[in-house]
């Protein structure tokens, strides 16, 4: 069958995942994709994607999880037993269980998962871990997972059954403690506060940080023009260290079709 529209769906703070969804969306045939970034244009009302749809939805990994902003707005995907891929962009630690709690959502929202994926990308926070990733090696395997996706668009529904791994009970929430300030560097030009998805950042004081309501997405990090925003704490260069020892070690991208 010929899919009608493409459904792009992405949180994407430091555009990782942006590039892997529409990476994955541009190499399957079809001349209508529908761009739909929740950092910038977030869902409030239901979106009705039909049978002869397709949804692609990425999600970044904060702690094992997908960001909790989030879920309130892939709940306003409504699908008619619409075909969906679900796809994860992790900093080379580990997915735990955040893409079966992808799955999850977009199950119970009325899409069939005809395929799954989970890849690396730069870690946002300690950026030398995978750094520059995805590279060369993996569009590669985004390209060939995308062809996949194209040839199961095509298979009986009812005999797609994805072993995606992951838990459940999904792991516990961790709230993240190392979050994004600004320094001397700022001049109040707000880049930050805009960009900010859970309005953790004062319009009256732009180099503080709400640390109860801030995601440490980094959005503001790479969205801020004068490089003042940043993790400024004293013992970063330690934990940066640390956790670059820790995952150096190169994976891959794990696919489920």
């Amino acid at each position: 069958m010929n899919i009608e529209n493409i459904y792009l769906v992405y949180f994407s703070p430091t555009n990782t995942t942006k590039k892997i969804v529409r990476t994955i969306g541009e190499n399957i045939k079809c001349e209508n994709l529908l761009d739909i970034n929740l950092l910038k244009t977030p869902i409030k009302e239901n979106i009705y994607i039909g049978e002869n749809d397709l949804l692609i939805v990425g999600m970044p990994v904060f702690v094992g999880r997908i960001p909790t902003v989030c879920v309130d707005m892939l709940n306003h995907l409504k699908g008619d037993n619409s075909r969906a891929v679900v796809v994860n962009a992790y900093g080379n630690r580990d997915y735990d269980d955040a893409l079966i709690e992808l799955y999850d959502i977009v199950e119970k929202n009325g899409f069939k998962t005809i395929a799954a994926g989970a890849f690396i990308g730069q870690h946002s926070r300690f950026p030398e871990v995978a750094k520059n990733r995805p590279d060369k090696e993996d569009i590669k395997k985004i390209v060939c997972f995308a062809k996949s996706c194209e040839q199961n668009i095509n298979l009986d529904r009812e005999k797609i059954k994805l072993d995606i791994k992951g838990n459940r009970p999904y792991k516990a929430i961790k709230t993240i403690t190392l979050n994004p300030t600004g320094d001397e560097n700022c001049i109040e030009c707000n880049a930050c506060v805009r960009i900010c998805p859970t309005k953790a950042i004062d319009l009256s004081n732009p180099r503080l940080t709400d640390d109860d309501k801030c995601i440490s997405c980094m959005a503001c990090v790479y969205a801020c023009p004068y490089d003042s925003r940043g993790l400024h704490t004293e013992n970063f260069e330690e934990l940066s260290n640390k956790f670059y020892e820790k995952n150096k070690e190169r994976k891959e991208p794990e696919i489920f079709l």
